[in-house]
């Protein structure tokens, strides 16, 4: 029995819903997110921080979020107000469960993921999310302040830079470890010690190997086997279970993904419409995992209507839709051709970020 699991912000959702709140609710805040976000990354890939993973961000952000006075009320009605799908997800998705079943991973706040769901018609108990309860903490003037204080230095800190292939903190350049250096000061040295400081001990952003865990959960729920799995990611927090499926000889897909995912995905695809992720599901549920790689590598030159129901074909024949097996040789066009298509699709600030 095959099992069909998504990422949500990408692969079904154009937004960053955590970077939109931190925009939205803080002066400068998207110039703080993207700071926080490659930090995030930095930590979870080259640093190793001991109990850090990618997506740890949606915690970093939230002792500034605090001092806002950001509500559980104003994050559920934020992302009901400004949830943007991808086209076609919600037929697609309803596609793919009528054949299969079918579980969401994301790394986005739970408020989100139950507004996502009332949307496209998903059941909210085939999806993982972070749980997340802002009200449950006091904040006072004192910490408040000191709060506001970080936010300013944090997003006068110069931007973070990881170049391709460097895995040592003491291989970055000079200015970003002395940034990433001030940075763990500030989060675990002074607000670790803070009241909203608890949010960073106990949140816990289901990115990284919760994405695999959660995984591993999902299959003891259907008692699929992990061969029988097609995972579609796009970032960073895909990467770990990107791993665990391919190790298993299950199928990874990246939908409009960045170097990190292209890292590691077997089938690159490159849409503006959900409709290819119905396809390729359809196409592993029928001819299983190598005949489905087969077919993304002769992808240009297939008669299609061999191989796809003719209802699906005139539904990819109104989008934009590359499909491309991902090699050694072919990886750096293949990432330049998506990273490019990402920022012009879903908009050049949330498409950088990892």
């Amino acid at each position: 029995m095959t099992q069909f699991i998504s990422d949500c912000e990408g692969p079904l959702t154009k937004n960053d819903n955590a970077q939109e709140i931190t925009a939205k609710f803080i002066p400068q805040g998207e110039e703080l997110y993207v700071r926080l976000s490659k930090y995030d990354d930095i930590l979870a890939y080259v640093v190793k921080r001991k109990a850090y993973k990618a997506g740890d961000t949606l915690k970093l952000v939230l002792p500034f979020l605090k001092a806002y006075g950001v509500t559980n009320k104003k994050i559920e009605e934020y992302s009901k107000e400004n949830l943007i799908l991808i086209p076609a997800v919600k037929e697609t998705l309803k596609y793919i469960r009528e054949k299969m079943p079918c579980f969401i991973i994301s790394t986005s706040y739970k408020p989100y993921i139950q507004a996502l769901c009332e949307s496209i018609d998903f059941p909210i108990e085939n999806t993982y999310s972070t749980d997340l309860d802002l009200d449950f903490l006091g904040i006072e003037e004192k910490e408040r302040k000191e709060l506001l204080d970080y936010i300013q230095e944090i997003t006068n800190l110069p931007m973070l830079e990881w170049p391709d292939g460097v895995s040592e903190f003491s291989a970055l350049p000079d200015e970003t470890q002395k940034t990433v250096t001030r940075l763990n000061e500030i989060f675990w040295d002074k607000i670790a010690k803070f009241n909203t400081g608890k949010f960073l001990e106990q949140v816990n952003p289901v990115g990284g190997k919760e994405k695999a865990k959660a995984i591993i959960d999902s299959l003891q729920r259907t008692s699929a086997f992990y061969e029988e799995v097609i995972y579609v990611g796009d970032s960073i927090t895909d990467v770990e279970a990107f791993r665990l499926v391919k190790q298993n000889d299950g199928l990874t897909v990246s939908f409009n993904g960045n170097r990190y995912a292209l890292n590691i995905a077997e089938i690159a695809c490159l849409s503006d419409s959900a409709v290819i992720l119905a396809i390729l599901a359809d196409l592993f549920t029928r001819f299983g995992k190598n005949k489905t790689l087969e077919l993304a590598k002769n992808w240009d030159k297939l008669r299609l209507v061999d191989y796809i129901d003719k209802e699906w074909l005139e539904k990819l024949a109104g989008s934009q839709c590359k499909v491309r097996l991902v090699t050694e040789e072919n990886k750096p066009e293949i990432v330049a051709e998506s990273e490019k298509f990402r920022k012009s699709f879903r908009g050049e600030k949330i498409g950088g970020i990892g």
